[in-house]
């Protein structure tokens, strides 16, 4: 399979975007945080629009993922000084469990080592065990865990977890 990543930076990629996120999000979060917390979390963060503003003004970094030519996912990420935050990997229910995710850190490690970063941050929803265990097989370590409010009053407990970069 071919992984190829390309920098959303049109409002067309952005639309591309939203509608891909609003399948992902059902498909996969509707057993963990439930579907108000999901239709809070589109339209506060996933529509096109918003993305555009995120990636304007809050230094969002998104990039489409394409699999062998086919837009199946999307991942965003935040320079933070020596560090890189990888703010979230969402990935289409057909193409799950394939290793786009390991193609994604390995892509982002490229991008620690060109900007001088040396580790990787990422949030994963503690009930999110699946995503906890891939993180580890790509070596992540818990750093610490605590609660995260979303907005709109939703919170939610999540795991901090780091990868070094040499």
């Amino acid at each position: 399979m071919e992984i190829q990543f390309t920098p959303i930076v049109t409002q067309k990629q952005a639309s591309k975007l939203a509608k891909v996120a609003e399948k992902i999000y059902y498909d996969y979060y509707a057993g963990l945080i439930g579907e108000e917390n999901i239709k809070y979390m589109l339209a506060e963060y996933q529509t096109a629009n918003s993305v555009i503003e995120q990636i304007r003004t809050r230094k969002h970094n998104y990039y489409e993922i394409f699999c062998d030519g086919e837009f199946c996912g999307y991942f965003d990420i935040m320079y933070e000084g020596r560090r890189i935050i990888l703010d979230k990997i969402y990935v289409s229910k057909e193409y799950r469990k394939k290793g786009i995710a390991r193609y994604v850190v390995a892509h982002i490690e490229k991008l620690c080592r060109s900007v001088n970063a040396n580790k990787i941050i990422v949030d994963i929803l503690v009930k999110n065990e699946a995503a906890c265990i891939a993180y580890k097989h790509l070596g992540f370590v818990k750093l610490k865990e605590g609660v995260m409010t979303l907005g709109n009053g939703f919170q939610t407990e999540y795991a901090e977890m780091e990868k070094k970069i040499k």
